[in-house]
């Protein structure tokens, strides 16, 4: 519990609006006594050490018995410490409040239970929720592949390492990443004629949405204007028409998510009411120049794909440096398939008919949603440079790299992956390429699993010293250390967790995972009438 990235402060943001009727103030205490005193009981990240003393290594030193008394008393906080105000500022509450509404009929129901049952039903709510994104992601690679081919645009998402890090918890990003890939579909239809108010309006709807939900929907919007405006400049419309076009998008977003970001303006002097935003607003235009001599650009560029690939939640957990230089490789050796295409002036589809020319299109739009979510991202870290530069300096370098953030666009990346690997080996060959690509991702899911996260959360150790000089020893020692941690972990869920589930999850998993690849190379193979 808590181990999420933001987990306790995302929840207290939707617990004052479910016990409060009303939304949290800004840059002002909005934090319940029930957060503070559960981490005062449990064990969790050291990013949370002022709060929490506890690192999960001293709490499985304890006697079974405190282990026992920590466990009761957490789940006997009183229902009053809900209500019970503290002096903790929640910095969650910069966030637009979509999510958080989303889930209070979630948490009413089950406002009575023990915190830590309450908790992983908000998280299973969010996980329900960001599974829509894996139909949708579908729907969008649909556009450009066939289905065969669209299929492992999905698959990727749910075994790319970082996913369920990302979407299971209680997080906004969740209602993200379904918002994003139904922005980018319904931009895609621009293409076809006629355009429609009605779909103009829905364009606009689902932006105000988005922006209601994370402040980076923002990024959204230079290439919704761009995607219509660039039908003015090609004669497809008057200039009356895209204005009304234009008018069309913009109005709903702002009905709907204007009185937001109006009252951030009002009360924090800024749009956007990011901490480092207000801090950077006032500095004169020398700072922002100097700014851009302290980013670091490599190094941020570097963080930006290991906190993207894999970080094990807020204790960021990594893995060794070997798995990120061979990913780095493998995503470098994409582009050079991408680039291949280009240069030998063909579609990066290789296809010839009308219809295969539309789907090349429908890449464009895609890959306009991707570079202004990346310069998005780097203005991100550009201000929280300049904030550490010039008004304090725990602010530099701390921010701007949340890699993570990049998994809402996780079916726009698992597009041009797979095209990367098609024009680097061609058509044939790239269905086993794919299937390897699938199965390094797993694979560094499942080292992580279990050489970081189990360790780390247990307590423990299940790594095994020359497990071949003595095998019977190192499969002796690998089953009890494994029976321990899961004990340990079921100790820490909820109520109706034991090591019975979680090993049953765990063997679900890999028989999933197993028959995948066998499936998805019979499907790949499979002849078809549209092209690929």
């Amino acid at each position: 519990m808590w181990e999420g990235f933001d987990e306790p402060f995302h929840y207290a943001y939707l617990q004052y609006i479910a016990e409060h009727r009303m939304l949290p103030p800004l840059n002002a205490p909005s934090v319940s006594q029930e957060i503070p005193k559960s981490l005062e009981l449990f064990p969790t990240t050291y990013h949370l050490s002022h709060l929490a003393p506890m690192r999960f290594k001293d709490f499985w030193a304890l006697s079974a018995a405190d282990q026992l008394r920590f466990r009761r008393s957490q789940d006997a906080l009183e229902p009053g410490s809900k209500y019970q105000p503290t002096d903790l500022i929640n910095y969650q509450t910069q966030h637009p409040p979509l999510y958080y509404v989303l889930c209070i009929p979630v948490y009413m129901i089950s406002r009575h239970l023990p915190l830590v049952d309450r908790v992983f039903l908000l998280r299973a709510f969010s996980l329900l929720l960001a599974a829509f994104s894996l139909p949708l992601g579908y729907a969008l690679a649909r556009r450009v592949f066939n289905d065969s081919w669209a299929t492992l645009v999905p698959v990727f998402m749910a075994l790319f390492p970082n996913y369920y890090v990302f979407v299971g918890r209680i997080t906004n990003d969740t209602a993200a990443v379904v918002l994003f890939p139904l922005l980018i579909i319904a931009t895609g239809r621009l293409h076809e004629k006629p355009i429609t108010p009605r779909r103009l309006l829905f364009i606009g709807f689902l932006l105000g949405l988005g922006l209601l939900t994370k402040v980076y929907f923002v990024t959204a919007v230079p290439v919704l204007l761009m995607t219509i405006m660039l039908k003015r400049f090609r004669g497809e419309m008057s200039s009356r028409m895209c204005a009304l076009a234009l008018s069309l998008v913009l109005m709903p977003a702002i009905l709907l998510a204007g009185w937001w970001y109006l009252r951030n303006y009002m009360e924090l002097g800024t749009w956007f009411g990011l901490a480092q935003t207000r801090m950077s607003s006032s500095l004169p235009l020398i700072a922002w120049l100097k700014g851009l001599l302290h980013l670091r650009l490599g190094e941020f560029l570097k963080l930006l794909f290991q906190l993207h690939l894999w970080a094990g939640n807020w204790s960021f957990r990594t893995v060794s440096k070997t798995f990120y230089h061979l990913f780095e490789v493998v995503y470098a050796l994409c582009a050079v398939g991408l680039i291949r295409s280009l240069l030998r002036n063909h579609s990066i589809l290789d296809l010839e008919s009308e219809q295969n020319r539309e789907s090349g299109r429908s890449l464009i739009i895609p890959l306009g949603f991707l570079i202004s979510f990346l310069a998005g991202m780097f203005y991100h870290r550009w201000t929280a440079t300049v904030a550490g530069l010039f008004i304090d300096r725990q602010w530099f370098g701390a921010l701007g790299s949340e890699g993570w953030y990049l998994n809402v666009l996780l079916p726009v990346e698992a597009m041009f992956l797979i095209l990367g690997i098609r024009g680097l080996v061609g058509q044939r060959r790239s269905r086993v390429a794919c299937l390897i690509l699938l199965s390094l991702f797993f694979i560094l899911d499942q080292v992580a699993l279990w050489s970081r996260e189990i360790p780390y959360y247990a307590g423990l150790s299940i790594r095994i010293a020359h497990p071949f000089v003595k095998p019977f020893d190192a499969i002796q020692h690998l089953v009890e250390n494994l029976g321990l941690s899961l004990s340990r972990l079921a100790f820490l869920g909820p109520h109706w967790s034991s090591k019975t589930l979680i090993l049953s999850l765990i063997v679900t998993t890999l028989t999933i995972a197993g028959a995948t690849p066998v499936w998805l190379h019979r499907s790949l193979s499979r002849p078809s009438g549209k092209a690929s």
